[in-house]
């Protein structure tokens, strides 16, 4: 219920006075920082049982060593992942309400202020979308505003030190400041021409499996659902 779509930029009325600036987190090694209980990490199995010399030299077994005491070699052994699997049906959920507390606790993230696909656009200048390890806020501001504050300069204050509480790792690649053209939920924006759309490489994705398709006049399942998933997208902008 909380996930935005990037055609939500589409709803946004901007004055001929004004411009739109966006900034942008991405959380690095999100799932990973999620650390479970013991009954369901035996439910996160991966790969197959192993004999126990052949994992040895891990810091795994080298826990379960001293914790149970000596272990022969031939043992078989299953390894178990300790934090949120992707694969996990309620990961996505889990994070997306876990990130979204973690930042209303320091002040950022306000409901009202919140944009997500089932609901109204926000009234306000001030507009944040939340998907998973994703953290995007969009700013209304006058044209040629530079040296004057406003309401994002403060959240994005609030969301580095609400990340900083927990030790959470913003990539520093995908992250974006105060800027009128900018990417985020798979939309392209341009602030200063009040413009939004499909990102032009799900545009050019949808064109080229849609021609191969009927070309070649073949097609799996997962292909033909892909190239009508991506127009879809584009189309909804």
């Amino acid at each position: 219920q909380l996930f935005p779509h990037g055609s939500l930029f589409c709803e946004k009325q901007l004055l001929p006075s004004r411009e739109w600036r966006g900034s942008g987190d991405d959380l690095e090694n999100m799932y990973h920082e999620f650390r479970v209980t013991h009954k369901r990490a035996l439910t996160n199995q991966f790969g197959p049982a192993v004999p126990f010399k052949s994992v040895a030299h891990l810091k795994a077994a080298q826990r379960l060593v001293a914790a149970n005491g000596p272990i022969d070699g031939d043992t078989l052994v299953r390894g178990l992942q300790t934090t949120l699997p992707m694969g996990d049906l309620n990961a996505t959920c889990f994070a997306e309400v876990a990130h979204l507390n973690l930042l209303r606790k320091h002040g950022a993230c306000s409901l009202a202020d919140l944009a997500s696909y089932r609901q109204p656009p926000p009234r306000g200048d001030l507009w944040e979308m939340l998907m998973v390890d994703d953290h995007v806020v969009a700013q209304d501001v006058p044209r040629r505003a530079q040296g004057v504050r406003y309401a994002d300069d403060d959240v994005l204050e609030r969301s580095d030190a609400a990340y900083a509480s927990e030790h959470l790792k913003p990539k520093k690649s995908k992250r974006f400041r105060r800027e009128t053209t900018f990417t985020a939920i798979g939309a392209r924006v341009d602030g200063r021409r009040g413009w939004a759309s499909s990102k032009l490489e799900l545009i050019l994705l949808g064109v080229a499996m849609s021609t191969g398709i009927a070309t070649t006049r073949k097609a799996t399942g997962s292909a033909l659902t892909s190239a009508v998933s991506l127009w879809g997208h584009a189309l909804l902008f």
